[in-house]
């Protein structure tokens, strides 16, 4: 929190205010931009909250771009040199007959009659140097106490706008700030009013609630809320409870999701926890930039680089650390929700995902189907059919379901050594209040180099797990990573080591193209055919990639 009230704002926006405040009008910051400057977090889009009306802005900022964006309530947009700025006229609401938009707009008189229409008071603040801070509903104290509370009655607040219910979890997610009691009752009561709110609406607040850093806790408590929008979701919840024979039909659940729902209901340490506890629990893990490799401090420490993808690959807590775009991190947490269910596409389509979102969902999911084994071939393959990032993130959700599973008991043989499963049992024994936990080490797979199992190639599951258990007996002291299959970090382990040796390559580097084939007669098909096989050789067999090498494979292959 900021010492004193004395708010930082762009130089083009104080001009504005400026043009305003000489011609007689007042005129405040407000919104995100003051909430966000008073606890010290970046901010960006200032708006602005004037006695001026529609017209006077218009008329006194005419020499600006003013674009009635929404002059029927009020508002207008001004484009300056440091950004647009949303500028609206203090006002009153009336009724909210579709639970969203004010059936009419009154204008106010002052801006603390402006304040108590809004949403929260965090947001019910106002700020300008002649009056510096407006907080007539404690917005500031509660800032200070990490509050969520609504302006007023907070049922009343949520009938006018059901939006803000949602609004309120992201706002909590964001800033990890608790809801207050009465506030959290009311979102419950009128959580069916988020029915009549526009998909796109809710998109918005939900990309941003899965990226907040308090997201999973606020879902866990607010998970009716969730249900609301992804109906979906409450059939994973239900099925928990549910005798086979009243099961949900198949379709709307995958194959794989049948098959572990089946073994979870057979463990007796599952008996009092939920899929749906399950299924944000990967959220979260997902949540969790990792990928359970190498310590950065070590012998393969990285510097800076402009490829993410291998930092990615890295348990880095460092400067290597590079995360992935914000559409990219929502794309991952809403594979991780929705993983469990069939048709995800209809679901993504319904709250107006765009074509490129719903795609890479639907593909880090698919890859979690993916029978992939610790061997160079194999793991090649998958990073050429999903590309790169895909893979990638991928396997960071393969490694959260599979630690969320482990969290909850769902521990078999064909991945657990037998000393693991011998302590496991123990575990369970000492403490029937928490489910045993699988724990895998980090320094275990940086060891890998060193076992005479890793270095055969094919690798099988059960080779790639006797090689971990050797290297983990010499590692006594390694620290713990729970959760992770030991077959699954050594894919990721050999998928580093692709990427680190530059061979992910693409057809286009190689030596040779299509019209050198086309020379040797191949045809149609066949040109693409013998390209990726050539790919193939360069990266996974380590052939060299020159025309020379190329062409002579080439000849090999015919005289075969």
């Amino acid at each position: 929190m900021r010492a004193n009230e004395s708010i930082k704002i762009p130089e083009a926006v104080s001009a504005v205010m400026r043009l305003l405040e000489d011609a007689g009008f007042e005129c405040f910051v407000v919104g995100g931009y003051l909430r966000d400057s008073l606890l010290g977090r970046p901010t960006f889009d200032v708006d602005l909250a004037t006695s001026a009306t529609p017209e006077d802005v218009m008329r006194r900022l005419s020499h600006y771009s003013v674009i009635p964006t929404g002059i029927q309530h009020g508002t207008v947009t001004v484009l300056t040199d440091d950004g647009p700025v949303e500028i609206t006229t203090f006002r009153e609401d009336g009724s909210y007959s579709d639970y969203r938009h004010p059936d009419e707009v009154q204008f106010a008189k002052t801006i603390e009659e402006d304040l108590s229409r809004r949403d929260f008071t965090i947001n019910a603040l106002a700020w300008n140097e002649k009056r510096g801070l407006i907080d007539p509903w404690g917005g500031k104290s509660d800032l200070r106490k990490r509050v969520i509370r609504t302006v007023g009655d907070a049922n009343q607040r949520f009938r006018e706008d059901a939006l803000r219910i949602f609004r309120g979890l992201r706002l909590s997610a964001e800033l990890a700030f608790h809801i207050e009691a009465e506030t959290s009752e009311a979102m419950c009561n009128c959580m069916h009013l988020l029915q009549f709110v526009a998909s796109e609406r809710l998109q918005v607040e939900l990309n941003r609630l899965l990226v907040g850093e308090n997201a999973v806790p606020v879902l866990q408590k607010h998970i009716d809320v969730l249900l609301v929008v992804i109906p979906e979701l409450a059939c994973v919840d239900k099925l928990r409870h549910m005798p086979v024979a009243e099961r949900i039909p198949a379709p709307v659940f995958r194959d794989s999701t049948m098959k572990r729902i089946t073994s979870l209901n057979n463990r007796e340490c599952m008996s009092t926890s939920s899929l749906l506890d399950i299924v944000l629990l990967r959220m979260s893990y997902a949540n969790e930039d990792i990928a359970l490799l190498f310590d950065c401090t070590g012998p393969y420490h990285l510097a800076p680089s402009p490829n993410k993808d291998i930092a990615l690959l890295f348990d880095c807590t460092g400067h290597c650390h590079v995360a992935s775009s914000t559409k990219e991190e929502v794309a991952l947490r809403l594979a991780a929700l929705l993983c469990d269910l069939d048709h995800v596409a209809d679901v993504l389509r319904r709250l107006r995902y765009d074509s490129a979102t719903i795609d890479r969902v639907e593909k880090l999911i698919k890859f979690q189907d993916e029978d992939l084994c610790p061997e160079k071939r194999s793991v090649w393959r998958a990073i050429r059919a999903y590309g790169l990032e895909i893979f990638l993130d991928g396997m960071r959700l393969r490694i959260a379901g599979e630690r969320a599973i482990a969290r909850y008991g769902e521990i078999t043989p064909e991945f657990v050594s037998g000393r693991e499963a011998e302590h496991l049992s123990t575990a369970s024994e000492e403490s029937s209040k928490s489910p045993p936990t699988f724990v895998w080490h980090k320094q275990v797979v940086s060891a890998f180099e060193e076992c005479e199992e890793f270095s055969r190639i094919p690798l099988t599951f059960a080779e790639g797990n006797q090689a971990a258990s050797a290297c983990e007996e010499s590692m006594p002291d390694a620290t713990p990573i729970e959760g992770s299959k030991p077959a699954t970090v050594a894919i990721a382990r050999i998928a580093n080591e692709l990427i680190r040796s530059g061979q992910i390559l693409e057809l286009k580097d190689l030596a040779i193209d299509g019209h050198d084939l086309l020379e040797l007669g191949y045809e149609g098909k066949e040109i693409g055919q013998m390209l990726e096989f050539l790919l193939e050789k360069v990266c996974v067999d380590g052939m060299p990639n020159t025309r020379e090498s190329l062409l002579g494979c080439i000849d090999d292959k015919r005289d075969i």
